[in-house]
């Protein structure tokens, strides 16, 4: 009953960095942002195995689809067992994301990341991007040395943050007290429980 319950509950979500779905530019132009943005600049780390499309139709995260990055690759998402990284070589590391560790008292560095950068010109004042942030450290290592984070960095003119570029991050824990309204720590595992 186990491994028939397993099985249901990945085939809700599917992923593929498969064509079209195999290049930055792809993703980002046409299922993030649509393709009436001038966007640039495309780079990643850990594509091959740990970004693509997903379609969310028939799950519960709250979109239809979207752009998918995971540090344990695109299997460990829709159910296979992995124990590789798309990153997962020594100076693997980021530091915007270890930084950001930092702002929730957690002094070592991050590793295993999995990156996805481009430029945009924005068409208006207001930008809005949906995200959900999930990991499997939520299981066994809440609270541990193990601490996933996930860091969406935006720099540009006129912003000026603490990050690489003067980037602040979008990725913050929501105010419990104030809706629509953001605290200064970042999204991790040990900040949203």
């Amino acid at each position: 009953f186990l491994c028939f319950t397993v099985s249901f509950c990945s085939a809700q979500l599917t992923t593929t960095n498969a064509a079209p779905y195999n290049t930055e530019e792809y993703l980002v132009n046409d299922v993030l942002l649509g393709a009436d943005l001038v966007t640039s600049n495309f780079s990643s780390v850990g594509f091959n195995e740990g970004i693509g499309y997903f379609d969310g139709n028939l799950a519960n995260i709250g979109f239809e689809e979207g752009v998918i990055l995971s540090s344990g690759g695109l299997g460990l998402v829709t159910g296979e067992f992995s124990t590789n990284s798309p990153c997962d070589w020594p100076g693997c590391t980021d530091a915007d994301l270890t930084l950001a560790l930092n702002e929730i008292n957690l002094t070592w560095n991050v590793n295993n990341v999995t990156i996805l950068e481009f430029d945009f010109v924005a068409e208006s004042e207001t930008v809005t991007f949906n995200y959900v942030f999930g990991s499997e450290e939520y299981s066994n290592w809440t609270c541990s040395i193990y601490n996933d984070i996930f860091g969406f960095f935006l720099s540009g003119p006129g912003i000026n943050g603490i990050y690489s570029n003067n980037a602040v991050n979008l990725a913050r824990v929501p105010d419990p007290n104030n809706p629509g309204e953001f605290t200064d720590t970042p999204v991790a595992v040990n900040t949203i429980n």
